[in-house]
C-alpha cells in the first residue's frame, strides 16, 4: 500500500497525488495507533502509577461503574435544585429538614439496593429501631459505607470532612442536612450536638477517621467515646464487610462482590464491663471490632465469597488461560466443602496445582494457614506468581524447587 499507491504521489494528475496523500496519512495512521494504542489501553487497564492493579479492569466493570455513578450524580443534580428552592420557598423549618433526611434515607437504601453487580445485606438481630439518640460508629472501609449507614434512619447527622462540607456538587445538601464538619476536632461544639440530640438526632462517626486500605481496622480516634461520655449517650457499633472488596480506597471502578452491614448491640459506657478512660474505652472499642472483623471474614469469605476475585486475577493471561481458570474455580465451587474446613495443621501442600486457582481458594479462605501450591510445569508456577498482591500465607513452587526444599530441610 505504501509503495504501489504511495508512488502516486508523484503523478502529474491532482486526483492520483490526492490519492496518495490519502492513502500514506491514512496507512501511517493505522500503523501508529496498532504499535501505540492497544500498549496504551492494555497497561491502563492492568497498571497503575505503575504497579499492576489488584486486579484489571473489565469492560463490564467500567460499564457498571459508569450505571452507578451515572445514578448516583443524576440523582444529587435533581435533588439539590428542588431542595433548594423548597428550603427558599417559607423558610427552614423543623418539618423540612426531616423530610430532606427522609429523601436521603430512601435514596441512599436505593442505591446499595440497586448497585450493579453487588448484593447487599443489612443484618439486625439486636432489633435496633434507632428512635432512642446515640453515637453510631462504624469501621470505614469504602467511599460507599456512608451511603450504607445513612439508609438506616433519617435521624442522622454526619460528622464530615472539609472537602465534604464545601463539595461544589453536594455541599448545599450536607449544609441544609446539618451535617457537621470536624475538620478542626470536636472539643467544645458538645451544645451544638446536645441541640442535635434533643431534636431526635444520633450522631454517626467513623472512628477510624479515614478509610482503610486492605479492609483491616486501624487506629481508632477517641472522638466517639469522648461524645458518648460527654453527652450521656449510648454507642451503637456497625460492623462493615466486603465494601473494601467491592470499591477499595484509591478506587472509582465497582469490582462485583457481596456487601455486608450488621447493627450491633447498644454499648452503655458507664457499665461496669467499659469503666475506665476515654483512651481505655476507645481501645476496647477498636479491640471489639477487629474481633467481630475477624469473625465475619471467618464466616462470610467462603469459596464463593472469593471466587469473583480469583476469576478476575486470570484475566488478560490468554483465552487458554482464562477458560481453564473458569474451570477450575467451578470445579473448585462444587467441591466446596474442602474450603470450607479448617486444615487441621498451620500448612497445606497442594499437588499438580496447575495455574494456581486451588491454591489461591486455599489460601483466601484460611488466612491462618500457610499455602504450598507445587506443580511440575514451571510455566504454570511462573503464570500463578505473576498475578498482583499474592496472599502473604500463598507460596507457588516448582516440583524442581519443592523437592530441594524438602531435601534441604
Amino acid at each position: 500500500m505504501f509503495v504501489g499507491i504511495g508512488a502516486l504521489i508523484v503523478a502529474r494528475h491532482p486526483a492520483m497525488r490526492s490519492l496518495a496523500e490519502v492513502t500514506l496519512i491514512g496507512m501511517a495512521t493505522v500503523v501508529l495507533m496498532a504499535f501505540y494504542l492497544p500498549p496504551l489501553v492494555f497497561r491502563w487497564l492492568t497498571t497503575k502509577k505503575g504497579h499492576l492493579r489488584d486486579v484489571p479492569l473489565t469492560l463490564r466493570q467500567i460499564l457498571r461503574s459508569l450505571v452507578a455513578w451515572g445514578g448516583y450524580i443524576l440523582g444529587v443534580l435533581l435533588i439539590v435544585p428542588v431542595m433548594k428552592v423548597w428550603f427558599a420557598i417559607g423558610g427552614v423549618t423543623e418539618k423540612k429538614r426531616l423530610k430532606l433526611h427522609r429523601i436521603i434515607q430512601s435514596f441512599s437504601g436505593l442505591i446499595m439496593r440497586y448497585l450493579p453487580g453487588t448484593t447487599f445485606t443489612l443484618k439486625n438481630d439486636s432489633g435496633e429501631d434507632f428512635s432512642q439518640p446515640a453515637i453510631i460508629v462504624a469501621n470505614h472501609q469504602s467511599m460507599l459505607d456512608l451511603t450504607a449507614v445513612m439508609q438506616l434512619t433519617p435521624r442522622l447527622i454526619i460528622l464530615t470532612k472539609d472537602w465534604v462540607w464545601r463539595n461544589p456538587l453536594f455541599g448545599s445538601i450536607v449544609r441544609l442536612a446539618e451535617y457537621y464538619p470536624v475538620f478542626d476536632g470536636i472539643e467544645g461544639k458538645e451544645e451544638k450536638f446536645r441541640s442535635l440530640i434533643r431534636r431526635g438526632y444520633s450522631i454517626m462517626i467513623f472512628p477510624e477517621g479515614t478509610r482503610s486500605p486492605n479492609g483491616e481496622i486501624q487506629r481508632f480516634h477517641k472522638g466517639a467515646c469522648y461524645l458518648a461520655r460527654q453527652l450521656g449517650l449510648d454507642i451503637i457499633p456497625l460492623h462493615l464487610h466486603g465494601f473494601s472488596h467491592v470499591l477499595p480506597k484509591g478506587e472509582v471502578i465497582l469490582r462485583p462482590g457481596q456487601l455486608y452491614m450488621e447493627v450491633g448491640q447498644r454499648i452503655s459506657l458507664q457499665s461496669p464491663e467499659w469503666e475506665g478512660t476515654v483512651r481505655a474505652q476507645t481501645s476496647a472499642l477498636r479491640k471489639l471490632y477487629i474481633e467481630r472483623q475477624a469473625t465475619l471474614r471467618h464466616e462470610r469469605e467462603d469459596a464463593q465469597y472469593v471466587a469473583p476475585y480469583i476469576r478476575m486475577k486470570y484475566i488478560y493471561k490468554g483465552k487458554e488461560v482464562e477458560s481453564n481458570s473458569r474451570k477450575v474455580i467451578n470445579t473448585c465451587l462444587q467441591q466446596e466443602e474442602q474450603f470450607c474446613l479448617a486444615p487441621e495443621t498451620r500448612n497445606v501442600t497442594l499437588f499438580n496445582c496447575g495455574q494456581g486457582e486451588k491454591g489461591w481458594m486455599m489460601a483466601l479462605t484460611h488466612p491462618n494457614v500457610d499455602v504450598h501450591a507445587i506443580d511440575a510445569d514451571e510455566d504454570n508456577i511462573r503464570l500463578a506468581k505473576s498475578c498482583a498482591n499474592l496472599p502473604e500465607n500463598l507460596h507457588f513452587h516448582t516440583q524442581a524447587e519443592w523437592e530441594t526444599k524438602e531435601i534441604d530441610s
